[in-house]
């Protein structure tokens, strides 16, 4: 066990570039970082690609309650609460009917949460089919990133992003 002298970030189901990238990234900002995966040459591959002493945690229970054990593992691993929590659904919003994954995740995770911790949902929303027929025009005359300036909320401004050069187009 390891005591905790840094932040600790989860991220599940990293079998994806940008969760991977995030998972690096935060590792080098001094996170102390652990990932899940449902095959061991995934879990191998990832926690070798972000290194900075990341945990692999091999998922390969379908049973929900096996949450309970991955967050006592990274808690006691690392010594301390989880201060950000990635969950990883892989899913289009036209897929869910049954929101109960993500809801009991969430759920099992809150006894393992530090206070003022951080819960990401990576769901693929931008995979979804269910586009208005306005946006589906804007994207072809304007370009994907001036469709997406007009239909999204501005980014919540963060301590996090301040660590990352965005340049102008935050605003």
């Amino acid at each position: 066990m390891k005591a905790q002298s840094k932040k600790i970030a989860l991220f599940t189901q990293v079998n994806d570039q940008l969760s991977l990238a995030n998972a690096q990234f935060l590792g080098h900002a001094g996170f102390n970082v652990a990932i899940t995966a449902s095959t061991q040459t995934d879990l191998s591959t990832a926690v070798e690609f972000i290194g900075h002493g990341a945990m692999g945690i091999l998922n390969e229970s379908e049973n929900i309650g096996g949450l309970f054990t991955i967050y006592q593992k990274v808690a006691c691993y690392f010594g301390g609460r989880i201060n950000l929590l990635l969950l990883n659904a892989n899913i289009s919003f036209q897929e869910i009917t049954d929101f109960s994954e993500a809801y009991f995740t969430i759920q099992y995770a809150l006894p393992y949460l530090d206070p003022e911790a951080v819960i990401l949902l990576n769901t693929g929303l931008l995979t979804r089919e269910i586009l208005s027929s306005a946006f589906q025009k804007r994207k072809k005359q304007q370009g994907l990133n001036t469709a997406l300036k007009c239909e999204l909320p501005k980014p919540l401004l963060s301590s996090y992003f301040n660590d990352i050069k965005l340049g102008d187009e935050r605003s």
